[in-house]
């Protein structure tokens, strides 16, 4: 099988001849019908770069290792890496060797080397994404769909769940899930297991945001908004650091708001709720990353959104129209985000180019934090 054609995560293209002395090895193959391979390029000692991160083109040759080539500085001689990939190929096994023949360095741009490989970010992962079947989380489902994932949208809304599923065809399950219910989410999980396999990347992206001052607010309303919105949250990361445990490892992002930064006056159970789904994200990260779990946690921050969620803010004025320009008055860049704004932040922190970015708050925000 020639290995000719290379890509990395960073899109960096590669072909011609290094050496006689490299060699591809597949250390170690894993799973049943997707196949983890440890594959390992060793170059020789004069050699200051090695290659990893290999992945097949799994939507039309699946017998051809494509691009798939990422440059790494060597510290010193014989630096070698090695990375696990999911692939479906039972002839793979571990200890065959293969042939390197050829290399030469020809940059190209990513999205040449992308639209040329048919390769995307997410290729071979599978993402858990709660209150998936709207706004921001399923702005984030087709987008994670696009870069190459498979998805499992959690919500209680089914119908929107359903459709949004059924939109995103064979890459896209839909499971019932509340938040809030510890035993939810035990079913939701399994079930979801149970039709897509181990998950790589999850999202916590449920919340809900009904203005009340403290003035005016009951006990009940911020009983309510810390269940679903702080709660739920806690119950994600759990089940997410344990979904991840057993996949090897990935990426938790969870979604919080510019008011878990800067506070709002209307909104002091929306600001707490979110301030702990900030601070919780921090633990989580801070606890993966001592235990050595190979789990990155972070959070992200949006503005004011085009989403379901903002609308009852919207209707506040005479029209749709004062309605969005009053909350983009509040925002430097003088407009709100839309869905797939804030999803392109999630899919960036859930994907290996974010590999060494655990424990931040990414305001994606138009500028309301500065």
């Amino acid at each position: 099988m020639p290995l000719n054609r290379f890509q990395s995560s960073r899109f960096d293209h590669y072909t011609g001849t290094p050496s006689a002395n490299v060699e591809l090895k597949i250390v170690n193959v894993a799973g049943s019908s997707a196949r983890e391979i440890e594959l390992q390029i060793r170059a020789g000692p004069d050699i200051t770069r090695t290659g990893i991160s290999f992945i097949r083109n799994n939507r039309s040759k699946p017998l051809e290792f494509i691009k798939a080539v990422k440059l790494l500085e060597a510290a010193g001689a014989s630096k070698h890496a090695a990375a696990v990939f999911r692939n479906s190929l039972p002839e793979l096994k571990a200890g065959r060797a293969l042939p390197a023949s050829s290399w030469k360095v020809q940059r190209t741009k990513p999205n040449e080397v992308r639209q040329e490989c048919g390769m995307t970010r997410l290729a071979g992962k599978t993402a858990f994404i709660s209150g998936g079947a709207s706004g921001i989380g399923a702005a984030t489902a087709r987008l994670m769909v696009r870069e190459g994932a498979r998805v499992a949208i959690g919500d209680l809304q089914e119908e929107a769940g359903q459709k949004l599923a059924s939109e995103l065809g064979e890459s896209a399950v839909f499971v019932s899930l509340d938040v809030t219910a510890e035993s939810s989410w035990k079913s939701a999980v399994s079930d979801a297991e149970a039709q897509l396999g181990g998950f790589h990347i999850w999202i916590n992206a449920a919340g809900i945001s009904v203005p009340a001052a403290i003035d005016g607010a009951s006990f009940e309303h911020w009983k309510q908004t810390m269940n679903v919105n702080a709660d739920g949250v806690f119950l994600g990361c759990r089940a997410a650091v344990e979904a991840l445990r057993r996949s090897g490892g990935g990426s938790i992002v969870n979604i919080s708001s510019t008011l878990g930064i800067r506070g709002g006056s209307a909104f002091p159970a929306y600001s707490a709720s979110k301030g702990a789904v900030r601070m919780l994200t921090k633990s989580v990260a801070l606890r993966c990353a001592e235990q050595r779990w190979n789990i990155r946690c972070n959070s992200v921050h949006p503005g004011a959104t085009e989403t379901p969620m903002v609308e009852p803010y919207v209707k506040m004025a005479p029209d749709r129209e004062q309605g969005l320009a009053m909350l983009a008055s509040a925002h430097p860049m003088g407009r709100v985000a839309q869905p797939q704004e804030i999803a392109a932040a999630i899919v960036f922190l859930a994907s290996d180019d974010a590999s060494y970015i655990t424990g931040v708050e990414l305001p994606v925000d138009g500028g309301f934090c500065s």
